[in-house]
């Protein structure tokens, strides 16, 4: 299930990357961020089904945790 989920947002999954790409992280990096927060965004919104997965609201939530914690200086800690 986690891998559906993941292979519907990984278009926008890139594309953030590119665009915070002066962070200089590792893909590494990068997909552990972006798994760490699909698994919070699952079990916070208690998404069970496809039906329940909005790729518009997983972005939107996705974008304002990393203007959130880069703000604090704390995203890839």
């Amino acid at each position: 299930m986690l891998q559906k989920f993941y292979d519907r947002a990984f278009v926008f999954l890139k594309l953030v990357e590119q665009e915070y790409a002066s962070l200089c992280q590792s893909c590494v990096e990068w997909e552990s961020l972006h798994l760490r927060f699909l698994l919070y965004y699952l079990i916070r919104f208690r998404i069970t089904s496809d039906k329940d997965f909005y790729l518009y609201h997983f972005q939107t939530a996705y974008r304002l945790y990393l203007d959130k914690y880069l703000q604090e200086g704390a995203i890839l800690n």
